[in-house]
């Protein structure tokens, strides 16, 4: 005569249901949160933190000096410079909704000095989180 296996009375399903049921929403819920609050910089919009402006862009020189930094002095603070690549290329962070007037500068010499010249435009007011420039001159 063989024994039938016992049979798990309607209370343990239920339990064990509610324990899935239980991880599914703490688990969407933790992922929800994740993406909402950690840093995550694949949603990040700009680098640049509040006040500030993350400029960027081109600088193209007529002459055949070779550009190494460009300058942007405020009126009311030190100035800041970024190194040109040598594709001509720039990244800098400003404050924002602050008047700059922008310059290149090349390498030191003793007969010219290290400005090449005042770009074009000459001045910017950086806007936004992120900002994109080009400059001629």
């Amino acid at each position: 005569m063989s024994q039938l296996p016992p049979v798990l009375p309607h209370g343990t399903m239920r339990y064990k249901l509610v324990i899935v049921v239980l991880l599914i929403a703490v688990v969407v819920l933790g992922v929800g949160l994740g993406l909402a609050i950690m840093p995550n910089p694949i949603f990040k919009t700009s680098s640049a933190p509040s006040g500030f402006t993350f400029v960027h862009g081109a600088v193209t020189v007529s002459s055949s000096l070779n550009p190494k930094t460009i300058e942007f002095r405020p009126t009311a603070t030190d100035t800041l410079s970024a190194a040109i690549s040598s594709g001509g290329n720039f990244q800098i962070t400003l404050h924002t909704s602050v008047l700059y007037s922008v310059s290149v500068h090349g390498p030191v010499s003793p007969d010219t000095g290290n400005l090449i010249c005042n770009t074009n435009p000459s001045t910017i007011i950086p806007s936004g989180s992120d900002y994109t420039q080009n400059f001629t001159c």
